[in-house]
């Protein structure tokens, strides 16, 4: 094999088969309160941040399926992704710059080490501990009181489980009120 040769091969004549993490970090609307509009506000978010931000690398844009990484309800779980949306247990997770993150589905979710922060590069390049709403405990289960009631209430008295960033694996961090704007972390497949 001709080393020069594979430095010299194109970004874009890779082609990715997985699950892409992102971030809305630099979207143009990249914060929400807890009020997203549930299930379907929160990936509709998610739509809108891949369009403005169009961080993923150009051979990975195209992805059919645009979800957040949110818990809403005791049905509609984190770690209830792959029945719910069909999201690929058997493929790597990648994040914007295309490196792998995960194995699989089940080890982004499971608490476990990653390979790199889950809040994406701009958690690892600028030491900063952004925050997503995430309304889950370990593992990816809906937190029973921690949710902004389905991600559909914004209020001082609501609370909203969040993740913290700055760790590199799927972590509960603490609760936010459901009047905060925070970030959220979509997936595409």
């Amino acid at each position: 094999i001709d080393g020069a040769r594979i430095d010299n091969v194109s970004a874009s004549a890779v082609k990715y088969d997985g699950i892409f993490l992102y971030t809305t970090v630099n979207a143009s609307t990249a914060t929400t309160n807890g009020e997203i509009g549930g299930r379907s506000g929160a990936d509709t978010f998610c739509s809108n941040a891949l369009t403005s931000t169009n961080k993923l690398n150009s051979s990975i844009t195209s992805c059919s399926n645009i979800r957040a990484l949110i818990a809403t309800s005791a049905s509609d779980e984190i770690r209830d992704m792959p029945s719910n949306y069909s999201v690929p247990e058997n493929k790597p997770v990648y994040n914007q710059m295309g490196q792998i993150i995960a194995d699989n589905f089940t080890k982004l979710v499971s608490g476990d080490n990653l390979n790199m922060h889950l809040g994406g590069y701009e958690d690892f390049l600028n030491g900063a501990e952004f925050e997503y709403w995430s309304g889950s405990s370990d593992g990816g289960v809906l937190h029973s009181s921690n949710n902004c009631n389905g991600f559909e209430v914004t209020a001082t008295n609501v609370f909203g489980q969040r993740h913290a960033g700055n760790h590199k694996k799927f972590y509960p961090g603490s609760w936010r009120p459901c009047n905060h704007t925070l970030y959220l972390i979509c997936i595409c497949y």
